[in-house]
Formats: C-alpha cells, sequence, structure tokens
C-alpha cells in the first residue's frame, strides 16, 4: 500500500520526457535504512530503462523515525528556496510527504553521486586519501557557511542561552564534578565577556555518510532531520571534530571510545591534526571567545542526540572534556581567555 501511494507521488511529480506522467510509469528498488536507521526504507524510484533514479522516498516504520522524516521535509521545504540557484543542486528536492504519524514516508527528487573514499584516519593514509578529505572538510563548510548566509535571522542570541544549554547539560549528563565547575566558570566568562551570536540555519550533521561527490566535484548534501534554524555561523564548523572523531571510532570498532579518538585526531604528531586545525580555527565565530563556541557546539550536539535517543550521545558529551579538564593541542584553538 505504501509503495504504491509513492509510486503514484512519483508519476505526479517526475512525468517521464515524453510526458506521459500515466500510473504505472515508474518501477522502485528498495533497501534497508542503514545501521542508523534500522526502522527505515528507502525508496528508490526509475523512469523504464534508467538505470538512475528520478526520486528517491524514505519511509519510516515507528513514530520516532516518522517525526525525523517530518522534520527533515519541514526544513527541506524552508531550505530549498532559499539557497539560490548555484546551490540548490546540492539539496534535494522535497517533493511530497504521506502516510502516517506511525509510518511516514518522503518523496525527494534524487541527487547521483558517490560516498567518499577516506583514508584510515587513525592510521597510515594515502596522500590521496589525506586530499579527499580535506575536500570534504572544506566543501561542507562552505556550503554551511553559505546556508547561514542565505537565509539566516535577525535575532541575536545572548550569552543566557548558552548558561542555559550548560545546565541542560549538567541536568542530562551529570558530568564529574570538574567537568561541571568548569562549565559553570564557562558561564560566567560569557556573561561578563557579553558573548552573542547571530543565529541561522546549520545542517547540524555534515558527517562523511550525508555527502556525496558527483563526477565533476560538487558534493550534494543528504539527511536534513537534525537541521536547525538557531544555530551560530560556527557550529558546523566546531561539530566537525567530534564527527571526524566517530567516523575514526568506527574504523576500529568496540576499540577506541569517541574521546579516545578524539585525543588521538588532536595529538601533535598525527597527519589529522593540521587538517583538523586549519578547520577549525578559520572559521568565523568570535575568537576571543573560542572555548565559549566549541563548548556550545558540543553541548548542543549531545542533548540533541540524547534527546532524539540516538547512539553516541554520552560519548558525544565527553568531548566536553577537551574543552574544559584538558590541555588543548598548542595552538589548536586560540584560548583566549583560559583563566
Amino acid at each position: 500500500m505504501i509503495l504504491e501511494e509513492i509510486l503514484s507521488a512519483v508519476d505526479q511529480h517526475c512525468p517521464q520526457s515524453t510526458g506521459d506522467s500515466g500510473t504505472g510509469a515508474h518501477h522502485a528498488a528498495m533497501t534497508r535504512g542503514g545501521p542508523a536507521h534500522k526502522s527505515r526504507a528507502i525508496v528508490y524510484a526509475f523512469h523504464p530503462h534508467a538505470t538512475a533514479p528520478c526520486c528517491v522516498a524514505k519511509v519510516a516504520f515507528d513514530r520516532q523515525e516518522s517525526g525525523f522524516l517530518a522534520s527533515e521535509f519541514s526544513h527541506l521545504s524552508r531550505v530549498h528556496p532559499e539557497l539560490g540557484e548555484s546551490k540548490r543542486f546540492c539539496v534535494p528536492t522535497p517533493l511530497e510527504i504521506g502516510g502516517t504519524s506511525e509510518s511516514r514516508w518522503i518523496l525527494m527528487t534524487a541527487i547521483n553521486g558517490e560516498r567518499l573514499k577516506l583514508p584510515d584516519l587513525l592510521g597510515r593514509a594515502r596522500r590521496s586519501g589525506k586530499d579527499t578529505f580535506t575536500v570534504y572538510l572544506k566543501k561542507s563548510i562552505a556550503f554551511s557557511e553559505h546556508l547561514f548566509a542565505s537565509i539566516h535571522e535577525s535575532e541575536m542570541v545572548d550569552a543566557g542561552s548558552f548558561a542555559e544549554t550548560a545546565l541542560d547539560f549538567i541536568r542530562e549528563f551529570d558530568p564529574p564534578p570538574q567537568v561541571t565547575d568548569g562549565l559553570r566558570n564557562a558561564s560566567n566568562l560569557a556573561v561578563r565577556g557579553g558573548f552573542e551570536w547571530q543565529k541561522g540555519w546549520q545542517h547540524a550533521d555534515l558527517s562523511v555518510g550525508n555527502v556525496l561527490q558527483s563526477r565533476d566535484g560538487s558534493i550534494a548534501i543528504l539527511d536534513w532531520e537534525n537541521a536547525r534554524s538557531d544555530r551560530p555561523m560556527w557550529f558546523d564548523r566546531l561539530a566537525m571534530l567530534g564527527l571526524t572523531a566517530d567516523l575514526a571510532r568506527q574504523q576500529r570498532p568496540n576499540r577506541l571510545t569517541l574521546l579516545e579518538a578524539a585525543r588521538l585526531l588532536l595529538s601533535r604528531d598525527h597527519w589529522m591534526r593540521p587538517v583538523l586545525r586549519q578547520t577549525l580555527v578559520e572559521g568565523a565565530y568570535p575568537r576571543s571567545h573560542a572555548r565559549i563556541a566549541y563548548l556550545e557546539s558540543v553541548m548542543t550536539v549531545a542533548l540533541g542526540r540524547q534527546r532524539d535517543r540516538r547512539t553516541l550521545a554520552n560519548e558525544f558529551a565527553q568531548l566536553v572534556e577537551i574543552g574544559l579538564v584538558e590541555t588543548a593541542p598548542d595552538g589548536l584553538w586560540s584560548w583566549a581567555e583560559d583563566s
């Protein structure tokens, strides 16, 4: 029944080049949603005799996944028209949403591209692997900053927001006393320093699994369910440390925690360190509040994953320690307010 609904919607939104939009003009292939989405399936819709899909549908089989899909469709519907013509090809076009609160489906245009072939981040890396990873970071961040500039909000957010996030973080994760004390000190610094930022759109999950690269080198950004319209410009950039550490940890399953992977990536003699340093330091965030910016980003990721019952929430929470009670590698961030 759901497949019939989806194909009917495809016939409406994606007629064949001959103009034939009659029922049955398309056929479909279905796959599982992947290890991160066990209650989800993906439907690829094809024109007859075509080898590349014209549309893609995501199908959820429980209330939580249905909520994620509804969020993704809503975010794409708001973001896509505002991106500017030159950037719209980077994002799927939302076409239709259907189903129920228990079994939602959304239909989008298909974007063709390939998954990035990345090096072993914690092992030896060929130059081509390093180059690929650097391109992924730079292009993803450039897109994120274009997104913020295209449809940013006018409202400014002050230090009170950071203090509230810190209190929420302490309540939900019950961190060690040194982390709790560090967050309270950071909150005081933010208030005294007049910390504020302009809110706008960020993708909020620029992991490599959500990026496709086409033959001409352009990238497409997928999976918009975590996008937010109230994030600072630095959010995606500073969340990259956790996402990169997560990828490195996946390459060595059952051997490392996320925090351990992050420590290794930030070590002085690791090849990834200068790549991450450049990615983090060149961002348009307040240098005098670099520590606050980093903590705000990581706490928000951890809280969001915890409330959505996502994996790695607690491990992302541990990354706060790097910005509070550990010695950051020399020069990685301009910690202007260490005292």
